[in-house]
């Protein structure tokens, strides 16, 4: 399955300069965030979802099984586990676009919302991963570090009925790990 990468955020840019200029009265305006949540299912899934580290050469990545109830702020604690981080810096979930865009819809960390760092944000705790992935293909982006930008994409691979023994995130596989702690010249360090 292919990664989520940097053309995204191209084309969204681009996008955004060939239409600056439009009357917004006509087309609407195009940083009003869209409530992107869906109904959480009605039964527990198991997604497997592919996470790579944008910018990063070789590519390090991580394939997760989490389950659809999962809060963002709980798969926030499971990204940390599996990237081997500490924990000690703010965060950020985003749907259709990437985080600080303020088209996309923000999930945030509480000392984001402690501060009104964004009034459209909602908190993290308060949003199931089913609520924003249900099917393979379905993307999520976060950011974690924002001074040294660890930029992730989340895509669902596939999804499956949870068991009941499905209670916690399952065994998880991938490839280069994110060393040093630092995202900065990312595309040019070795992991």
């Amino acid at each position: 399955m292919p990664s989520t990468d940097d053309a995204e955020d191209d084309i969204l840019a681009r996008f955004r300069e060939m239409t600056a200029g439009l009357n917004h009265e006509v087309f609407g305006d195009a940083t009003t965030p869209v409530d992107r949540r869906r109904p959480q299912p009605s039964t527990g899934k198991v997604l497997t979802v592919r996470v790579d580290l944008h910018r990063s050469s070789p590519p390090i990545w991580r394939r997760l099984e989490l389950r659809s109830d999962l809060s963002l702020e709980d798969v926030h604690t499971v990204l940390q586990t599996a990237f081997d981080w500490a924990g000690y810096h703010s965060w950020r979930f985003a749907a259709g676009g990437a985080p600080f865009d303020e088209a996309a819809q923000q999930f945030l960390c509480a000392s984001d919302v402690e501060e009104g760092e964004d009034p459209d944000g909602i908190p993290a705790g308060e949003v199931r991963l089913g609520e924003q992935l249900q099917q393979a293909g379905d993307a999520l982006k976060y950011l974690y570090d924002y001074g040294d930008g660890w930029d992730l994409g989340l895509v669902v691979e596939s999804v499956r009925a949870a068991e009941a023994g499905d209670t916690q995130p399952g065994p998880w596989e991938g490839g280069a790990r994110p060393r040093p702690r630092t995202a900065a010249g990312c595309a040019t360090r070795r992991a």
